[in-house]
């Protein structure tokens, strides 16, 4: 990070994986205004992000380190694709996630889509292939997973929407998709056109325009909690009063 801000001349902020799948789930909707719940599943390279929300507001955010490099590096050493490397991938993967089903469960949803990279190549796979009509499935993915492991080397794999860059760490993506279905029992998902750089831009547009989405989810959770807003107030005051105190000393 000190090598970064000296190239760059800026500061670098590292977010929590909370705050990547609130961003993730910005970037969706603002490319999306699906009436309704959903659920919205980002995986990255080193962590997975499971979100509910319901329109502009996230109702429940999780992450979980399950990422499609460290997936296919553990289970698919130098890319070899096995049966039961698989079996073993998508097992695990279950195995992490399952600390995080009761609670989305509970909350239910109305449709689920995928933002990343991992799902949009998935549906692209699946569709231009012949393995599913529409969308990503759970017959979809097993057969993709069928396929994976019939070419058995990542290097080999030829599959539209699967790039030379990709293909190293596909199968690995693939395992985790086809956990999170099995934990959550989806029956269909279809990819995002959004994901966290949309987040993060639209977040920073609002910003700019006065239009703090981080505002509005204060407000609301002030709403939902009764909370004394007078007294808030204060309490603010007080503590913008305490920094401007101390700001220039400590910097």
């Amino acid at each position: 990070l000190k090598e970064v801000r000296r190239r760059l001349g800026h500061k670098v902020q590292v977010i929590s994986g909370h705050e990547e799948a609130r961003l993730v789930w910005a970037g969706v909707r603002a490319y999306s205004q699906d009436a309704g719940r959903q659920l919205v599943v980002d995986i990255g390279g080193g962590s997975t992000e499971l979100i509910i929300g319901e329109g502009d507001a996230p109702i429940a955010l999780q992450s979980r380190k399950l990422g499609h490099v460290g997936w296919s590096e553990q289970f698919f050493p130098e890319g070899q694709i096995t049966r039961a490397g698989m079996k073993a991938a998508v097992s695990a993967a279950e195995v992490e996630l399952a600390s995080a089903r009761a609670a989305l469960i509970k909350l239910g949803w109305d449709t689920a889509v995928g933002s990343s990279g991992t799902v949009r190549a998935v549906e692209r796979a699946l569709i231009d292939s012949g393995m599913s009509a529409h969308g990503i499935t759970q017959d979809g993915l097993k057969r993709l997973r069928r396929h994976l492991v019939e070419i058995g080397d990542a290097k080999a794999i030829e599959l539209p929407g699967v790039s030379d860059d990709r293909r190293h760490v596909f199968p690995g993506g693939v395992a985790i998709l086809s956990a999170v279905f099995r934990t959550l029992q989806i029956a269909h998902m279809t990819a995002a056109v959004g994901a966290l750089r949309e987040g993060l831009l639209t977040e920073l547009i609002g910003r700019i325009s006065h239009n703090d989405i981080r505002d509005a989810t204060v407000q609301r959770f002030a709403d939902r909690c009764g909370i004394d807003e007078q007294q808030a107030a204060r309490v603010a005051a007080t503590a913008l009063d305490l920094f401007d105190q101390v700001a220039d000393e400590w910097e």
